[in-house]
């Protein structure tokens, strides 16, 4: 009798880090609508620097990002 299925779904069955790079090129781009003034390309790479500093999973990614030009997130 089966009991339980157990799923490893961050780079064993998903592709982790592609999801990671279309939510990062999602948020540049809604960041851009919202109002700010920059390249997409700068705020992808500024989103992965936070990233690369701080942790892939980091939950103040965006308010750091946004801080950075003197702004605030609404959360």
């Amino acid at each position: 009798m089966l009991k339980a299925i157990l799923f490893d779904l961050d780079n064993t069955l998903l592709d982790f880090m592609r999801f990671k790079r279309e939510s990062a090129r999602a948020a540049a781009k809604a960041i851009l609508r919202a109002g700010l003034r920059e390249d997409e390309a700068v705020l992808y790479r500024k989103i992965f620097a936070i990233y690369d500093s701080k942790g892939i999973e980091y939950q103040r990614t965006f308010h750091d990002l946004l801080s950075g030009y003197g702004l605030s997130s609404p959360v």
